[in-house]
């Protein structure tokens, strides 16, 4: 990484340039993601509303492995950019092996206990009879691409925190070019080959991911990974300090699959129509926030080398921007949700009640989207200060505390509506909160820097 990438050496004034050329690479990357996940949503959906359920709800178990590999990743990245930032590279290239070892025998560990617990998990998401073959054969396939998709993943985010935002989003982009272009020869076939149906679009994933691990690995070579890793107490140290942030920032990530299964139990009480509406507008939804999720995922190397460097002026310019761009932005794609709600909705599946139960969560959530994006820059700044037990919190708040109640409640008399509806007021309240824990803990960071600053004056003086 040279010093133009490196964005403790940029004037306050560039900040904003800076944070768009780190944005827009990963907008395209975070996009083909997005995009690859509604095109095999729509592909599902033209095979039936039973099928679109089945996938559906292999939602949390299989978020819920990829964000243990995530949150390793997340708590590698901070301590990576804050080093970079201090002008330590080489520990920071020996810290990144040292992720992927980690990554490697954790997701491999997970994997094991996700496979001898999914049918109970199952059941407890309320699965019937019906589709329980589907959705175990389902996961049990994806389970065979996820260590592949993991490497890939996690490596592209230490490049980002390394400032190599470009490489990073082309890896995320060749991964879901190939499953776009695998998904529809293995789910309906082609000549006289039937094709595999619902299987077909986990294969696609599976092919795909492993095509992306040999071109990944490759890149990362270049970088100076996939060394010998060193002595075991440099490895230890290594995996002491990811996990120090890395273990919170899984329990985050792990938060979200496991809310989601709570609300697709809650769901499901209503048919499997809403089931499978509600899969389809979480790609929607996906696609809509896909600025604001390159947006937070670009500013955390921005913030943690300017912290690392004792740059808040400049963290402080990043942030301030990051929250106007989410205003416009959130307030812009709710109103295109809501105006056309109904062709997205139908464009999946033609079922009346599928597509009813769609424009309700089109037409409610996004109201939400300007403060909970607010909410998305604050907690990927926290865990670029290397705090990671407000980010935590954060997500427990958003996913546990305040949204499981909120939707129960609400769908008692709304019914799944007021699922929904929970969902965009817990985006409004944590939001909000997380605003204002975010400028505390910024200026208590700058007065402690200011005082550091006169302490090394007067040090000097005598």
């Amino acid at each position: 990484m040279n010093a133009s990438s490196n964005p403790s050496t940029l004037t306050e004034g560039s900040v904003g340039k800076h944070m768009a050329r780190m944005t827009v690479p990963m907008f395209f990357g975070i996009s083909s993601i997005m995009i690859a996940a509604i095109v095999d949503a729509y592909f599902i959906g033209q095979l039936g509303t039973q099928e679109m359920a089945a996938v559906s709800l292999t939602f949390p178990l299989f978020m819920g492995m990829t964000s243990v590999a995530m949150g390793l990743g997340i708590g590698a990245t901070s301590v990576i950019s804050r080093k970079l930032g201090s002008g330590d590279h080489q520990t920071s290239l020996t810290i990144g092996n040292h992720t992927i070892l980690l990554v490697v025998g954790v997701v491999i560990v997970v994997e094991l206990l996700g496979l001898s617990t999914m049918k109970w998990l199952y059941l407890a998401l309320g699965t019937n009879e019906t589709l329980m073959p589907w959705v175990v054969a389902y996961t049990q396939i994806l389970f065979i691409g996820l260590p592949f998709f993991a490497i890939a993943m996690v490596g592209g985010m230490m490049l980002r925190s390394m400032g190599d935002i470009k490489t990073a989003a082309i890896i995320m982009i060749v991964g879901s070019g190939l499953q776009i272009v695998v998904a529809p020869v293995l789910i309906f076939g082609v000549g006289s080959w039937e094709g595999l149906g619902i299987y077909g679009s986990a294969w696609a994933f599976v092919v795909s991911r492993v095509a992306l691990f040999v071109y990944a690995v490759r890149v990362f070579k270049s970088y100076g990974l996939f060394r010998s890793p060193g002595p075991w107490s440099e490895i230890r140290a290594s995996w002491l300090a990811i996990l120090r942030l890395g273990l919170p920032a899984m329990a985050s990530q792990l938060i979200h699959p496991i809310s989601m299964g709570i609300l697709l139990g809650m769901l499901a009480t209503y048919g499997t129509a809403v089931v499978a509406a509600y899969g389809i507008v979480n790609r929607i939804e996906g696609l809509a926030l896909m600025v604001m999720m390159a947006l937070s995922s670009s500013l955390g190397p921005v913030i943690g080398q300017n912290f690392g460097a004792r740059q808040f002026h400049r963290v402080k310019r990043a942030i301030n921007l990051s929250y106007r761009f989410s205003l416009i932005y959130g307030t812009c794609i709710a109103i295109l949700l809501f105006t056309f709600a109904s062709p997205l909705a139908g464009a999946f599946r033609d079922d009346p009640q599928v597509v009813e139960a769609a424009v309700w969560f089109l037409c409610v959530v996004p109201i939400s989207f300007t403060i909970g994006g607010i909410g998305m820059i604050s907690a990927s700044t926290f865990v670029a200060y290397g705090e990671a037990l407000p980010s935590f919190t954060l997500s427990m708040l958003r996913s546990i505390v305040v949204l499981v109640p909120m939707a129960y409640v609400l769908q008692l008399y709304l019914g799944y509506v007021g699922v929904f509806a929970g969902i965009a007021v817990t985006n409004v309240l944590v939001g909000s909160s997380a605003f204002v824990w975010l400028r505390t803990s910024t200026n208590r960071h700058v007065k402690s820097a200011r005082s550091e600053g006169e302490r090394k004056v007067l040090a000097k003086a005598t």
